[in-house]
């Protein structure tokens, strides 16, 4: 269903800016073409539209290219406030990240990448109100003297936190002071507002590879 979804709204959104192009081509051949653009982030929008390229054009362009977009609620909010009109933040929300795949939509076994962790001390972490794929591990010492969680997003342009809790005199922490309630927090609002104010760009999404071994590790499991 949600990839039936997703066709009817990319053949709704390249029947509108199509016709949107050709009235524009027609009113106004002199319409800037969007620049060559390797991956689609959430900036590039920004600067095709303040270049002057018509919504049209770069509903077209977010449809046939590979992107990476940040469509966090308040990231869109802050789009919506600079200008971005609403057809064009519905394509950056229903296009999957990657490379395009518009004639594969019915093959595809999911258009985006997103690790699950259904259960455990970093259950936190999956739900619609942390969309960041990240992985990482939670500790806790003895006698609850330090409360750890290191974790990252992906690859060579991923970001890696470490957050340790503790006293420098090695006392506890106090009862049930563990890694996923006391450090993992601070890494999770350290990941939002990082990738909401895009200081290093968008979150990377993991190889499809991987969330299939996840997906056959969580069968396995669940067989038993």
């Amino acid at each position: 269903m949600r990839y039936r979804q997703w066709l009817l709204i990319t053949v709704l959104l390249l029947t509108s800016c199509t016709a949107a192009y050709a009235q524009e081509q027609n009113s106004a051949p002199e319409t800037p073409t969007p620049p060559p653009i390797s991956l689609l982030r959430n900036r590039d929008v920004l600067r095709m539209l303040g270049d002057g390229v018509k919504p049209g054009v770069i509903i077209a362009k977010i449809l046939t290219s590979n992107c990476n977009f940040d469509v966090f609620p308040p990231v869109l909010r802050d789009l919506k406030r600079r200008g971005v009109p609403d057809t064009i933040l519905l394509a950056m929300k229903t296009a999957p990240n990657g490379p395009p795949s518009l004639p594969e939509v019915d093959t595809k076994a999911s258009p985006t990448a997103a690790v699950r962790i259904p259960e455990g001390t970093a259950h936190s972490l999956y739900g619609p109100d942390f969309p960041i794929p990240v992985m990482g591990k939670t500790g806790t010492t003895s006698d609850f003297r330090d409360a750890l969680f290191v974790g990252s997003t992906y690859g060579p342009q991923g970001v890696t936190v470490a957050v340790r809790i503790g006293f420098d005199d090695n006392r506890t922490l106090g009862d049930k002071e563990t890694g996923g309630r006391a450090a993992l927090p601070i890494f999770r609002e350290i990941m939002l507002l990082t990738y909401q104010q895009e200081l290093v760009g968008s979150a990377p999404s993991f190889p499809r590879e991987i969330e299939d071994g996840i997906d056959q590790y969580l069968q396995r499991q669940q067989s038993r």
